[in-house]
């Protein structure tokens, strides 16, 4: 379901703008790594470094 919408979301970006403006694209996908890399919660803050049960 996730993937599914993932790809809605990514064939509705492309279609919105043109490939001809990668710029857009590639300054979206530079942010999004840099949320991904440097901000976003890791998943042991949840379990207090414990492994999962």
């Amino acid at each position: 379901m996730k993937t599914q919408y993932n790809d809605a979301q990514l064939t509705k970006i492309v279609r919105d703008n043109p490939l001809s403006d990668q710029s857009f694209l590639q300054s979206d996908l530079d942010e999004w790594l840099v949320h991904y890399n440097n901000e976003r919660t890791s998943q042991g803050v949840m379990n207090c470094g414990r492994p999962p049960m």
